[in-house]
């Protein structure tokens, strides 16, 4: 019944799009200070 709530897949992508986010920015800063 979760899957049919309208928002649900684009939340999950979402989530994905931050955490892929989040470890380029991580990614940038160990270059930048290292």
């Amino acid at each position: 019944m979760v899957k049919r709530l309208p928002g649900h897949v684009s939340l999950a992508s979402t989530m994905e799009y931050i955490d892929e986010s989040v470890d380029n920015l991580r990614n940038i800063l160990e270059t930048e200070l290292m």
